[in-house]
């Protein structure tokens, strides 16, 4: 069930917190800074699935520079509201020595995830390795983790949309929404 304001999975009922045209601005920014900080060089991009998807394809676009596109995929949260703390990585064997890697992820909260996908990149050597995450939780920060660009800094809410989901639940949704 959904309306404008409202989404309900199952029991619980989410709200809406930032809206689908305030969200393609912020992209855009991102996108602008990036492209402007990085003209002249290829980039990789290592998109974090699921959550990411939705983002990166927004980014990528809109960034426009030449690219390589890599796909990982992490999990830690199932159907919690909550990190469970056990991160998998599957890194569908990429290869990235001597590569400028951006990293784009859909949400960064407690950064275990984030620490163990940087910990298995660096093995490989590559150039460089930054961040980008369209959302953050810093109040949910368990590990020091340097993240150079993001889209919004968010309290620790459990959040929905925009590729983000509960229980493979929402990610349809244009909007960020919070629950209740």
């Amino acid at each position: 069930m959904s309306n404008k304001d409202f989404f309900v999975i199952g029991d619980y009922k989410f709200a809406k917190k930032i809206d689908r045209s305030d969200i393609r601005k912020r992209v855009s920014k991102l996108a602008e800074q990036i492209r402007n900080e990085h003209s002249g060089h290829n980039l990789t991009y290592i998109v974090v699935l699921k959550g990411a998807f939705v983002f990166a394809a927004d980014l990528i676009r809109e960034i426009n520079l030449p690219s390589e596109i890599l796909f990982i995929d992490s999990k830690s949260y199932g159907s919690n509201f909550k990190s469970s703390g056990k991160v998998v990585l599957n890194l569908n064997d990429i290869d990235i020595k001597n590569k400028n890697i951006l990293i784009i992820e859909d949400i960064i909260d407690s950064g275990k995830t984030m620490k163990a996908l940087l910990q298995a990149l660096h093995k490989q050597q590559p150039e460089s390795v930054e961040i980008v995450a369209f959302l953050s939780k810093p109040e949910s920060r368990e590990t020091e983790l340097f993240v150079k660009y993001i889209g919004y800094d968010i309290p620790p809410d459990f959040v929905i949309g925009y590729g983000l989901d509960y229980a493979e639940q929402g990610r349809h949704l244009p909007d960020i929404y919070t629950k209740l």
